[in-house]
């Protein structure tokens, strides 16, 4: 499954969804460049939410992928991986706001919540 929204700059933030059974693997991509920032695979573990994530260095979606795991995982999922790549160039405090927004109402779309 795939869904997207138009952010800033009129560029495209994508989030593809693939189910394997109760787990589900996710990616997030978007911007000026797509890329693969970093990813995170999250799990409960007893009735606690666990995760690892690897990161390029200098990049930044470890926050998003992270934060959206911990939202993910004890309400819909038992095992998810999300990775994350987006950029833009000079980005400023407020549009970065804007995309992290942008971002969660993305997940937010497809979780329907």
């Amino acid at each position: 499954m795939q869904y997207s929204i138009v952010s800033i700059r009129d560029t495209k933030i994508t989030l593809d969804v693939i189910h394997a059974g109760s787990d589900v693997s996710m990616t997030i991509y978007g911007g000026e460049r797509e890329h693969i920032g970093a990813v995170t695979l999250g799990y409960l573990n007893n009735n606690s939410v666990e995760f690892q994530t690897f990161g390029v260095p200098g990049h930044k979606e470890n926050v998003i992928t992270e934060e959206l795991v911990r939202l993910i995982v004890p309400e819909y999922s038992d095992t998810c991986v999300l990775s994350c790549g987006m950029h833009w160039d000079d980005i400023s405090e407020k549009e970065l706001h804007k995309v992290y927004q942008d971002t969660i109402s993305l997940i937010n779309n497809y979780l329907n919540i």
